[in-house]
């Protein structure tokens, strides 16, 4: 019961180190800072005035405010995107209880948004990458996985944004039965949501994952499918031709083999960077270079870290998507304006009125740098988090037995 209590206590103080923010001034000054506006391309040397959390002005002339910073070698962007983790949804991968993103009979209606927890620990250290949003993604033991979901990562009662940003589905091997059976039960799907509706009190009642489904051949949201294997690819490419929907790949390792009839049909497709050995037989075809040879193709990518307990980590591996080819700008848009227009998100760039801004040190996607500061709609919020408060309570001088104090390694 004492483990107990002392983990609630430092849960209760971790709860008001996040509710805290870290306003220190009604308008921030930051001139002679590198800009990514429209466009991406960076811009060096422009003056931007940061006012109420939102970009007030953006001058090529230097401006004054109650704070001034000098942005000379620090580099300001829009938050970073994390796309297809369980922000939110999971909390310690060993404790089941904890876990709200699994669901073993889901199907398309099913919605891990109404398990969102906003207070999670993970959020204010996934701030800690300049990560301001994520696309948050449910599971199954089936191929259907239901909607995804957007948030911000304010970490407040009302940051969840969008309840419906995607539906999720996987294709590929399978320990019992058949992928070829996933197939037909989606393809029966679609087919059942492209009849009329029935009218009211008439014919049976139409199914929850039939409506939602009828969204989807409406062109509300895409759908998310996750597929390494280029025949399978292939196979969703047909179902997009057939009934119309807009298809967002993820997975992909065999992208590169279809890669032509991908860019026909307009396909954004999600790498992750650090993705190169073979999981099995579907993703042979896993490298390095994926995301510079599918943009090389002419492919728009959105660049992904899946493993949510290390999102902050995104933009190392987006630097690594860098030194295999993919050119900087490029990988910025991957995860800051593609993501954010792709989910519906925003602009996904710098201009006027912005409202999630980063301030980073030095090049966001090298190892060095590091977030200075960060706000999220509109609101400057910390990068301080459970393991920040760890370390302090282990490094301070205490009376109390070795055993509290110190760690055990």
């Amino acid at each position: 019961m004492k483990s107990v209590n002392k983990y609630l206590r430092l849960a209760a103080a971790l709860s008001t180190a996040f509710a805290a923010s870290s306003t220190l001034a009604d308008s921030v000054a930051i001139n002679n800072v590198k800009f990514y506006g429209e466009g991406l391309e960076p811009k060096t040397s422009l003056n931007v005035l940061i006012k109420d959390g939102i970009i007030h002005e953006i001058s090529d002339q230097a401006l004054s405010g109650d704070t001034v910073i000098d942005g000379q070698g620090k580099v300001l962007t829009s938050g970073f995107i994390a796309v297809n983790n369980q922000l939110g949804l999971t909390e310690v991968s060993a404790v089941k209880k904890t876990a709200d993103f699994h669901e073993d009979k889901a199907d398309f209606a099913f919605d891990p948004s109404l398990a969102f927890n906003f207070q999670s620990s993970l959020i204010p250290f996934s701030r800690k990458g300049g990560i301001s949003h994520a696309v948050v993604t449910g599971s199954s033991k089936g191929a259907f996985k239901g909607r995804a979901f957007t948030v911000d990562l304010s970490a407040d009662a009302g940051s969840q944004v969008e309840t419906d940003a995607a539906l999720y589905f996987t294709l590929g091997g399978k320990n019992k039965g058949s992928r070829a059976k996933d197939l037909q039960d989606l393809r029966s799907k679609l087919e059942a949501a492209k009849k009329p509706a029935a009218k009211e009190g008439k014919g049976k009642p139409v199914k929850d994952d039939i409506k939602v489904l009828k969204r989807l051949l409406a062109g509300e949201f895409p759908l998310l499918a996750r597929a390494d294997r280029p025949a399978d690819i292939l196979q969703l490419l047909k179902l997009k031709k057939d009934f119309g929907f807009s298809l967002v790949l993820a997975g992909a390792a065999g992208a590169l083999d279809v890669a032509e009839q991908l860019k026909a049909e307009k396909v954004v497709v999600i790498v992750e960077p650090m993705r190169n050995l073979p999981e099995g037989f579907d993703s042979l075809h896993q490298r390095l270079d994926t995301a510079a040879k599918l943009h090389k193709a002419g492919l728009e990518v959105i660049l992904a870290e899946r493993d949510t307990h290390n999102i902050q980590q995104l933009r190392f591996h987006v630097g690594n998507a860098v030194a295999h080819g993919l050119p900087h700008d490029v990988a910025v848009r991957a995860v800051t304006e593609t993501p954010a227009r792709v989910f519906d998100l925003g602009k996904g760039y710098l201009a006027e009125g912005s409202k999630d801004v980063v301030l980073w040190s030095g090049d966001p996607f090298e190892l060095s740098s590091r977030v200075l500061r960060l706000w999220i709609d509109g609101e400057e919020k910390s990068t301080r988090s459970r393991q920040d408060l760890l370390r302090e309570r282990y490094q301070q001088k205490s009376d109390r037995a070795a055993a509290y104090t110190k760690p055990s390694f």
